[in-house]
Order: structure tokens, then C-alpha cells, then sequence
């Protein structure tokens, strides 16, 4: 295990269109996304966290300039998308040049326990994409 950076840059975009050409290491969008492929021909030295429908499961996915590097499928049943069906059974992280992440999906972000199971991977940054009910 090695620390991460002191500080991380992070931009919170509510649109691909809107993924900034900037200095943040990583951007944050909103869930089910499904043109990721888009995101990647956006991306540079940075990563971009989503989430994806894949068959009956919700997957968060880490997005580089090479494409989806990274994937985690919700742990939790979900009120919110009950079309999900296949779930994940543990909560993992992916070490990057910054810090460990952990990407935390849909309800499982409601659950202290997905943040104490981060805590024990070494997370030093969480990622929950979500996408807001009210308007920015």
C-alpha cells in the first residue's frame, strides 16, 4: 500500500458534452451513461467514473483514453433501477497514479457498510456517480 496524492483535482460534470479539457485528474459523471466510448475520445492523462447497464447489472465503470479500465457491479438491491438482477458480491478498488478508488453504485452509496468495505481496501478516494433528481 502506498499513499496517494495530497490533493486530487476533480471536476463533477453533468453531461458528456461537458467533460472540461483541464487539469482534473478525475471527472465524475452521472450514472448510466451509455456512449462511454465518447468519454474515452474526451479523456488525456485523466479518468472519468460512471456507471452502465450491463444485461441485468449495474456496473460502475472507470474510463480511461483506452476505454473502460475498470468495473464494479452494485452490490445492494435497488428500489431505484429494480431491473437490476445480477449483483456484485464485494466491493473492489483499482490502485491509480493518484490513489486507490473505489466506485460505489446507486444504493449501495446509502449503505455505511460499502464505505467501511472502501475503508478496508485502502480507498483513499470514492466515486459515487449518480445523477440528480432537481435541476444544477
Amino acid at each position: 500500500y502506498k499513499q496517494g496524492a495530497k490533493s486530487l483535482k476533480v471536476a463533477v460534470c453533468q453531461k458528456v458534452s461537458n467533460i472540461p479539457k483541464t487539469d482534473a485528474k478525475l471527472i465524475v459523471l452521472p450514472e448510466l451513461i451509455d456512449n462511454y466510448e465518447e468519454i474515452s475520445k474526451r479523456l488525456t492523462d485523466n479518468y472519468a467514473v460512471t456507471s452502465i447497464r450491463e444485461n441485468d447489472a449495474h456496473v460502475g465503470v472507470l474510463i480511461s483514453r483506452d476505454g473502460i479500465i475498470f468495473k464494479q457491479k452494485q452490490i445492494h438491491k435497488s428500489n431505484q433501477h429494480n431491473w437490476i438482477t445480477d449483483f456484485g458480491d464485494q466491493l473492489q478498488t483499482i490502485e491509480l497514479p493518484f490513489g486507490r478508488l473505489a466506485i460505489i453504485i446507486g444504493e449501495d452509496s446509502r449503505y455505511p457498510e460499502t464505505f467501511r468495505l472502501a475503508a478496508y481496501q485502502n480507498a483513499e478516494i470514492v466515486a459515487i456517480p449518480f445523477t440528480v433528481g432537481e435541476r444544477w
